[in-house]
Order: structure tokens, then sequence, then C-alpha cells
């Protein structure tokens, strides 16, 4: 998310995490949720344009699941998913 919230300041940002380690300063368009990306998710469906994953490689269970999870809430007229793998 960095850079994407300062250079979309019309764009609404939601950050999840499963702990509170977010940043305590971040742009008014910006906020961070507590919130498990397997468990379901409580947003509208068809309601994001754009969603970006990072280092979730050891971490999901059902990849599949997630995937398509993560198709249902994308407006299906604008929507790009963008996921980041770092290996060590």
């Amino acid at each position: 998310m960095n850079g994407l919230k300062e250079a979309l300041t019309v764009a609404k940002v939601i950050g999840t995490d499963l702990s509170a380690i977010q940043p305590k300063w971040v742009p008014p368009n910006c906020r961070f949720e507590i919130d498990d990306a397997e468990s379901e998710w409580g947003y509208e469906r068809n309601s994001f344009d754009f969603i970006h994953n990072r280092n979730f490689i050891c971490s999901i269970r059902d990849w599949p699941r997630l995937i398509a999870q993560t198709y249902r809430y994308g407006d299906t007229t604008t929507f790009r998913l963008e996921a980041y793998i770092c290996y060590l």
C-alpha cells in the first residue's frame, strides 16, 4: 500500500492484518482493520477496484477459496488483483 494511498488521494484505501502493527499516522483516505483474509469478508460484493496482497505464501491454507473470495469482492468492471510473493 505504500505509495498507493498517497498517489490516489480520492481513493478509499483499507488495509487489513491479523494484528495491530500499523503505523500511528496514515493519510485521511486510509484506514486499517484487524481481519483475517481467510475468514468471510464483511464488505459488499463487487466493492473493490484493486486488491493487493503481499507475503501470503506461507500463511494461506486454502488458496482456491481466497482467490474465489477475492474475485467475489472485486468490481467486475474495473477489478485488478495484484499479489507479491517474497522468498527468503
